[in-house]
């Protein structure tokens, strides 16, 4: 039986020899395990989040932490210095694509309404929320902000 981080390098394959920048990555084991750290810190702010629903809705809504986010963007910021020739919007493309496959506990749940299940993949970040975590990092990046001369709750507003 294959592991999480098997399965996840099976996925990243395809996508990150579809850029550029990222192809010349296709099969090297380091940047591998560093992509799936930080994806794993991405899926980790859907799957941390206080899950609620509305009697009567079938949307499930998150209560997302900003700690979630703060770590997840910072790891992202890690990331694009450790690899400076990756394009950051080639990168952040491949992390919204892949992310959802990095997770290490249980990201699927079912929601019940009117006796239909609907099943949800906690790991894969709502719109809204991925669009924020790109913009901290673009904002980031474009400030030249490192892991290391930021602090925590940078983003919190």
């Amino acid at each position: 039986m294959r592991t999480k981080y098997e399965r996840f390098c099976d996925k990243i394959e395809n996508i990150i020899g579809s850029y550029d920048s990222t192809k010349i990555f296709c099969g090297n084991i380091g940047f591998a395990t560093a992509l799936y750290e930080t994806c794993k810190d991405v899926a980790f702010i859907g799957l941390n989040a206080e899950k609620m629903k509305t009697p009567g809705e079938t949307k499930v809504y998150g209560k997302v932490l900003y700690s979630d986010v703060d770590t997840a963007v910072l790891h992202i910021i890690a990331f694009t210095a450790k690899y400076p020739e990756i394009c950051i919007t080639d990168l952040l493309d491949v992390i919204e694509t892949i992310h959802k496959y990095a997770n290490d506990g249980h990201a699927l749940g079912i929601v019940w309404d009117s006796d239909m299940p609907s099943i949800i993949n906690f790991a894969e970040l709502p719109t809204t929320t991925w669009n924020n975590v790109r913009i901290y990092v673009e904002e980031c990046y474009s400030k030249g902000i490192t892991p290391d001369s930021a602090h925590s709750n940078i983003f919190n507003p």
